[in-house]
This record gives C-alpha cells, structure tokens and sequence, in this order.
C-alpha cells in the first residue's frame, strides 16, 4: 500500500480503496479472501485490508489529497527500511490506554506465554478473567465477557491481517459450536515483544 502511495491510490466516491487495489491485495495475501466466493468488489469486504488500511492512516503513513491517497514522508522512509518498519508498526498493535488498552495487553501477554498453538477460547477465557481480577468495573459491575472479547479480537484481527499470526477455526453443523487455534509467528513474537516493551517504557 505505501509503495502504490508513491504514484497515489485512488479513492471511490465514498473515500474507500479503488477496486483493482482492492483485487491485487487478495492476490498478493490470499489469506485475507476465499477466491471460491470470487473476487471481492470493494474494500469493506476485506477485513485485513480494512486493518491495514486504517493502521497505515493513524501511523499517517498515507494521507488523503482530494480523492487520492498518497505516502507521507515518514511512510516512503520506513517503506525502504523494513527494520525500521515493523519497529514503528509494533506499538501500535495495541489500543493506546483505557480499557482497551489493558486487554489487549494482557491478550498479547497471553499469546506470547501460549505454547505453539494456542486455543482461542482458553486465550479469551484467561484474558476475561485477568482483567475482572484487576478491578476493571463499569457501575460497580465486572466486565461484560463479550466486551473483552470484543476488544481482544481487535488486536488479533489486526495481527493476522499483518501475518504476525494465524487463525484456523472450524465449525460443527452438527453441534453449531467451533473451535479455533492461533499460532504466532516468528515475526509476530518480536513484534509483540517490541509492543509490549514499549508500553512498559511509557
């Protein structure tokens, strides 16, 4: 995306990536898509596309000019140095503070103290109960189990969106319950490392 900034991407009617970057993102990371269904036709149907895009705006590594997008000065000086790169992006993995912030703390946490594969509902399960376990409370309530979830989910959904992990689910017609694992990758332990270090140095 920073590099096609360089020339700029051009942006619909309604501010969202053209189709055909759309298109080439699904074929470049065939992750983020299930080619069966098609191609896809607009941005909003990418989920890891969405991510990344909005990761790019709020590092401003792209800025908007008109009905354009192009890369900003500090997006083409971190595009030529990917060291440089990931060391930027790392922090903001996480939500900055608030309550979000803590649970995607303790959700990184929990992934860099898992093992290999990781159980998503024992991840989300030991994040709910850390967090209530820290006094973190809403009228005098304990945290809703879906509003961790929720909040959880937005940090790996980022993460996967950049390969720093995967997530392979499965689904029983017969019982309608699932199940899914996460696996980090080498690239996503570092940066999570960096993450978290980074708010500890703050």
């Amino acid at each position: 995306m920073l590099a096609e900034g360089e020339e700029s991407i051009g942006l619909t009617q309604t501010g969202a990536l053209n189709r055909a970057l759309v298109r080439a993102s699904v074929e470049r990371f065939p992750a983020w898509w299930c080619m069966e269904m098609g191609p896809p036709h607009r941005e909003d149907e990418v989920t890891g596309l969405c991510e990344v895009h909005d990761l790019a705006r709020r590092m401003r590594l792209l800025r908007k000019t008109g009905r354009s997008l192009v890369t900003t000065k500090r997006g083409r000086s971190l595009l030529r140095d990917p060291a440089a790169l990931r060391a930027a992006v790392a922090p903001n993995l996480l939500a900055a503070d608030g309550f979000a912030g803590a649970v995607q703390e303790l959700a990184a946490a929990a992934l860099l103290g898992g093992g290999r594969l990781i159980d998503r509902d024992e991840l989300l399960a030991r994040v709910h109960a850390a967090i209530v376990a820290e006094g973190w409370n809403a009228a005098g309530k304990p945290p809703d189990v879906r509003d961790v979830h929720v909040y959880a989910w937005n940090a790996i959904r980022l993460a996967e969106a950049l390969e720093l992990l995967t997530y392979e689910h499965e689904y029983d017609r017969e019982t309608h319950t699932s199940r899914g694992e996460l696996t980090l990758t080498p690239a996503g332990r570092e940066a999570l490392r960096l993450a978290l270090r980074s708010r500890a140095v703050d």
